[in-house]
């Protein structure tokens, strides 16, 4: 692949994870709406959680889109990625039943997954130690509730917990990995493109050479 066409399939590949962030901000910003409407037309029960999770998630969603209009996808996925360890949290004080687990550690390598390409390898080390904090800290939440209640659960959370922080680790791996490649690439780019200059300058040299030489025969 040449470096024009690795430049324009990286731009490609940009506006498709814009078009995305977009299209979920919106799916986020209907739902929140609709749910806070919903709560003023039946004259529905609030609480102060639900609250601060709406007005929350409200912001994010303004600030995220705005974000996008101005094409700064590295605070954008950075922005995405802090709602989505919060919408882990809240949906883990709502309700630990097991049946709520699988999409809680979802939320939580979603968080992860959804940065690694946009982000420099120091602020995905960064983003990787503050999710595994938080998980952790949830699975831990979660065990001891259930300890409480059903001791023989302890074993599927205890796999959770080291599923989870495995993933994590191969994560941040691939990430180094990924990082070290796009440098290696961008520098032999940067070679190329000098050998290429260097080049074009011998050959307009020795053409002019030619030429006065053709001209003096």
């Amino acid at each position: 692949m040449s470096i024009a066409s690795l430049s324009d399939e990286q731009a490609y590949l940009h506006r498709q994870f814009r078009g995305m962030l977009i299209v979920i901000t919106i799916a986020v910003a209907l739902g929140t709406s609709s749910s806070i409407l919903g709560k003023f037309i039946f004259s529905a029960p609030w609480d102060s959680i639900e609250v601060i999770t709406s007005t929350v998630f409200l912001v994010f969603t303004a600030l995220l889109w705005w974000l996008l209009q101005h094409n700064r996808l590295y605070l954008a996925s950075l922005i995405f990625s802090s709602l989505m360890l919060l919408l882990a949290a809240i949906e883990t004080a709502r309700n630990v039943a097991p049946a709520n687990w699988m999409f809680v550690v979802s939320l939580l390598i979603a968080a992860t997954v959804l940065s690694l390409p946009y982000i420099s390898s120091h602020s995905f080390r960064r983003l990787t130690i503050t999710t595994v904090a938080i998980g952790v800290g949830i699975i831990g939440y979660i065990a001891v509730l259930q300890w409480q209640s059903d001791s023989a659960l302890m074993n599927p959370i205890i796999s959770t917990c080291i599923v989870f922080v495995g993933t994590m680790f191969l994560l941040w791996q691939f990430s180094n990995l990924h990082h070290l490649l796009v440098t290696s690439l961008r520098g032999s780019n940067t070679e190329l493109l000098a050998l290429k200059a260097s080049l074009e300058q011998q050959v307009a040299e020795r053409t002019a050479e030619l030429q006065a030489t053709l001209a003096s025969l």
